[in-house]
């Protein structure tokens, strides 16, 4: 999304914009298999057509599956920053993940 239009762009489509921006950045994978939960999203402001957006990260936590060896499920706060780098929307998804080797 780039600067130049109007209108304001309706929630989850951001939210949406901010979870494809962090799987194109590699920060998502195939190992996150599903989204079980949205907890504590924010729209702390309008998002507007043609915004320059981008996506932050932070990994809370996360603890093994309890029915399948070899799962966990993993918190992560995103926020999605406008240009001027003001938090637009935030909150906490939770995956059930593959664990790998290197968690």
């Amino acid at each position: 999304m780039h600067a130049g239009s109007h209108g304001v762009v309706h929630g989850l489509l951001g939210m949406g914009v901010g979870v494809g921006l962090l799987v194109a950045a590699g920060m998502l994978t195939e190992d996150e298999v599903a989204l079980l939960a949205v907890e504590e999203w924010r729209f702390h402001k309008p998002l507007l057509v043609g915004e320059e957006v981008r996506a932050r990260m932070e990994v809370l936590d996360s603890r093994p599956g309890r029915t399948r060896p070899g799962t966990a499920l993993v918190r992560r706060r995103v926020e999605l920053c406008d240009r001027a780098g003001e938090v637009v929307q935030s909150g906490q998804l939770v995956f059930f993940a593959r664990r790998s080797t290197g968690r």
